[in-house]
């Protein structure tokens, strides 16, 4: 049967394009059937190559240990008390302090 069942699909498969692309719940689908099958999925396998399947399953096994990133990119605000010092200095030695306050 599994060998009938991978002539057809080669058979139906030389009809498509070249590259088919999966959603991710296509590919999730088939992360949680391939998994229970271990190393018999070498002989199964016919959408996509094993190495593939291997990478999918490595990804989808990082995304959940991912966590979300703890704070925005780029340079953090200057903290307010920080701001107020630089403005009482720039006063006390007559600096023109009125670009500094303005942003």
């Amino acid at each position: 049967m599994v060998e009938y069942l991978k002539e057809e699909n080669a058979s139906l498969g030389s009809k498509l394009p070249a590259r088919i692309t999966l959603t991710a719940r296509e590919k999730n689908r088939l992360i949680q059937l391939g998994t229970t099958l271990g190393s018999a999925l070498k002989n199964l396998i016919s959408t996509v190559s094993y190495r593939t399947f291997t990478r999918w399953v490595a990804g989808s096994e990082c995304d959940k240990t991912k966590s979300p990133p703890k704070r925005k990119p780029g340079r953090p605000r200057t903290a307010e008390d920080i701001r107020e010092l630089v403005v009482k200095i720039a006063r006390e030695n007559g600096w023109d302090i009125r670009e500094c306050s303005a942003s």
